[in-house]
């Protein structure tokens, strides 16, 4: 990747958590993990 003069940026980030993903129930539960996750990532990683 090339970003105005820096030749290259690389960077890895891994959030993980359990799930079963076959019992419905819990989706409303893993949802709402998922976009806050997303979010704090959002947050963290807008500036770059």
């Amino acid at each position: 990747m090339k970003l105005d003069g820096i030749t290259e940026l690389k960077s890895k980030s891994k959030q993980s958590r359990k799930g079963d993903f076959t019992k419905e129930d819990n989706w409303i539960e893993y949802f709402e993990w998922l976009s806050k996750t997303a979010i704090q990532f959002q947050e963290t990683f807008n500036k770059y």
